[in-house]
């Protein structure tokens, strides 16, 4: 893989080209998505389609993880027109992700690897990969806190890495005026993930993708009127509901699945292990971000720096030199 760290912020350098940067409310995002547009795989990818998704699957199995085909979004355009942003958009599955995106460098029978052979340019959306679009915010709770956490080494993408919640792929039913939206995508995973109730606001502030896998990134804030106590304290409830029914735990949710979270801990020492208090020298002095294109999700990254950098600009430039 190419390291150009095309990202990058101080002595913060990743592997990832933020193709958008800005602030984009409901009002000024707009998803052209046609549920006709198809890709076409080319054959020498598309033949060893099958024995990757058979490899992914034991992978994930001997791990424990979760391992289906979500019916996803994908892109292949992308525009900032009058301070909207526009996204173009198509159907894909996991699965076609899998053996395109996370394949990347697995060798065709010519001997290149798929991205030497078909990735020319990282901003041409409309290649052959699938893209799906992977939807990220930082919380930030009602007493100005913000959740991240490593990811667990069960998960099938990113395992073992720092994120943040919510979390997730855009999947078709994720709809606003019977149209995909991320802005319905985030609220459906901050339910899922986060137990997040009442007021939600989600602005997106940037879209790009990681040169690791080349899927669609759109990231941002999510203000709740939770603080992080009572969101905290929902979750450790959820467990001990999970923990004395066994028909519960199919019911279990994936903040649990994904960030290994344990009952093992009270609510006010978990509080302190997974938020942080939303200011510069909070976040970036706990040494989190050393080594960050190695440790995390570099979506995820960003999506925290950019949400200080709104705030605190001078700040976070300089803490950021300071790594």
């Amino acid at each position: 893989m190419k390291s150009g760290f095309d990202y990058s912020m101080g002595n913060l350098q990743l592997d990832f080209l933020e193709m958008v940067k800005g602030r984009f409310d409901e009002q000024h995002f707009k998803l052209n998505y046609s549920p006709v547009k198809t890709k076409k795989i080319p054959v020498d990818v598309s033949e060893g389609l099958a024995e990757t998704i058979a490899r992914k699957k034991e992978e994930v199995r001997r791990m424990k993880g979760p391992f289906f085909d979500d019916q996803l979004v994908g892109t292949h355009g992308l525009r900032v027109e009058n301070g909207i942003l526009e996204i173009d958009a198509y159907p894909t599955t996991y699965f076609t992700y899998a053996g395109s995106n996370q394949s990347l460098d697995k060798r065709l029978p010519d001997g290149k690897t798929i991205r030497e052979k078909y990735i020319e340019d990282p901003r041409n959306l409309d290649d052959i990969l699938a893209n799906p679009i992977g939807v990220s915010a930082v919380t930030i709770t009602d007493d100005d806190m913000c959740f991240y956490a490593k990811r667990s080494e069960k998960l099938g993408t990113f395992p073992n890495r720092y994120g943040i919640a919510p979390a997730g792929f855009m999947e078709r039913n994720d709809l606003i005026d019977g149209v995909p939206s991320p802005f319905a995508t985030i609220k459906r995973e901050g339910k899922e993930e986060l137990l997040l109730e009442g007021k939600l606001k989600f602005e997106i502030t940037g879209f790009g993708r990681s040169r690791e896998t080349m899927h669609s990134e759109v990231y941002g804030t999510l203000c709740t009127d939770m603080t992080s106590k009572e969101i905290m304290t929902g979750i450790t409830e959820h467990i001990r509901d999970v923990e004395e029914s066994v028909e519960k735990k199919k019911k279990l949710k994936k903040i649990v699945e994904t960030f290994d979270i344990t009952r093992d801990l009270g609510v006010e020492e978990n509080v302190e292990k997974y938020f942080v208090e939303f200011k510069p020298e909070e976040v970036i002095k706990r040494k989190i971000f050393v080594n960050a294109n190695d440790m995390w999700v570099h979506a995820h990254a960003i999506a925290i720096i950019n949400a200080l950098y709104n705030e605190w600009p001078e700040r976070v430039e300089r803490l950021l030199r300071e790594l």
